[in-house]
């Protein structure tokens, strides 16, 4: 009983070790590594949900970091309900189309280049990375 006590509190132990280490490794490459989707939405109650959880897990999974910009272009149906309940689990920029609030441009030198995706348009959806990867 002590010995399998013993056996998994190093395992343990040894596990928070690998994983500390591997993160102060990578705590440079975090910036030169994330990505910014800024996601143009019209009526896209079907799949955006879908969309959004996998482009956030996909990125989880590579260690890499993810922001998503959420431009709503007059949305008739439930889109911005289920953008409302995302935004509580997951990081969200959400902005309304005649907001006054200044839209996406083009980053500069240093800056993480934004990849932009209108998603009423099937060919834009080539640009995700979990599409992308079925093809």
């Amino acid at each position: 009983m002590v010995y399998g006590l013993f056996m998994l509190g190093t395992y343990f132990c040894s596990a928070i070790l690998i994983h500390l280490i591997y993160h102060r490794m990578n705590a440079n490459n975090i910036d030169f590594e994330s990505k910014h989707y800024v996601l143009y939405t019209l009526n896209n109650q079907l799949h955006i949900e879908w969309i959004i959880r996998s482009l956030v897990v996909c990125y989880w999974l590579q260690g890499k970091s993810i922001s998503i910009t959420i431009i709503d272009e007059g949305s008739s149906d439930d889109t911005l309900a289920i953008i409302g309940l995302l935004s509580r689990h997951h990081l969200l920029d959400v902005r309304h189309m005649d907001d006054d609030a200044p839209q996406p441009q083009t980053p500069r030198h240093n800056e993480t280049p934004s990849i932009h995706i209108r998603l009423s348009q099937p060919e834009d959806l080539l640009k995700l990375p979990q599409v992308h990867s079925l093809w």
